[in-house]
């Protein structure tokens, strides 16, 4: 670590001008140097700004340019999917409303590894959703804890969820044996990512990465001051207001799928109450799509069925 601060301002005062560059210098400055261990933990996407700047990005533009072009391919995958169960115009539609909701939206403006996760995640659960080759979407999860190691908490709830499966004959319903070595899978290459990325293992011990508990209960306190005008909120109401027609029983696929995210947004507040949608925004997109499917399917089986539709 030593002389990484020093490093990374002469990188900055290159490629920015001086009064931002003054902005960013103070800040990092008075950082402790064990700060850098937050991105080093997130390989695949430090290895990709390296391979831009390779091509001829400037290092402040190859941190951009992977967020552009994985917003840009999480919109192809939407389109992909959403036109295998809806009319062209509906697909336009409900792939709009994804792509220019808030947190998709905000995916493409950050220097942060969470465009490539979400388009990672969002791929996996798609090949899941479709009953795709385990080895396809495991290592998809694999792929992702490399972009961000947190992704294997939210990962875990998911694997549980296909371990509960409510659809016997769904093809990616998860045995007990299976749910405990893939989840055993995943934990080992967060630890591998943890220790082949970082100087020290227990880096997220240090005071830069822990909080007082007084410190705790006022992230807990803000937290639910920001989740009201959340778009999680929004999509809650959705499912109230649909759900009002078709139930919410757990065993309905399209529910199933929401109490799924509910308990990743819930273990995440529990682990680190700050609410940040970015981290959420593959598993958002993914509910608000199987509710459209849901309606596009109903609305075919009443117009192909005159007697239901009477």
């Amino acid at each position: 670590m030593e002389g990484v601060v020093d490093r990374t301002k002469e990188v900055l005062q290159l490629e920015l001008p001086a009064g931002e560059y003054q902005d960013h210098a103070d800040r990092i400055s008075s950082a402790d140097p064990m700060i850098f261990e937050r991105y080093r933990i997130k390989p695949l996407y430090v290895l990709l700004v390296l391979a831009f700047h390779k091509l001829g990005f400037s290092y402040i533009h190859a941190t951009l340019v992977p967020s552009l072009l994985c917003y840009f391919l999480i919109g192809l995958s939407i389109w992909q999917v959403a036109i295998k169960r809806l009319d062209p115009v509906k697909t336009f539609l409900a792939g709009m409303a994804c792509m220019l909701i808030f947190p998709t939206l905000l995916l493409a403006r950050l220097s942060t590894p969470d465009s490539i996760s979400c388009f990672i995640l969002l791929n996996a659960v798609f090949l899941i959703y479709y009953e795709r080759s385990k080895i396809l979407w495991y290592s998809l999860f694999m792929l992702a804890i490399c972009t961000r190691l947190d992704n294997v908490v939210s990962e875990l709830i998911f694997l549980f969820a296909l371990w509960k499966w409510p659809v016997g004959s769904f093809t990616n319903k998860l045995g007990t044996k299976k749910y405990i070595m893939m989840s055993l899978g995943l934990i080992g290459i967060a630890l591998m990512v943890n220790l082949s990325s970082t100087h020290h293992f227990l880096w997220f011990m240090d005071p830069n990465f822990s909080e007082p508990p007084g410190q705790y209960i006022k992230s807990i306190r803000l937290y639910f001051y920001v989740i009201p005008g959340s778009f999680f909120m929004y999509l809650f109401v959705l499912f109230i207001f649909s759900g009002l027609s078709r139930g919410f029983s757990w065993k309905q696929e399209v529910n199933y799928i929401f109490y799924a995210v509910c308990a990743i947004v819930f273990v995440r507040f529990l682990l680190y109450p700050f609410y940040e949608e970015r981290y959420l925004t593959p598993y958002l997109l993914f509910s608000l799509l199987t509710i459209a499917f849901y309606y596009a399917d109903l609305e075919k089986s009443l117009r192909n069925d005159p007697v239901q539709r009477v």
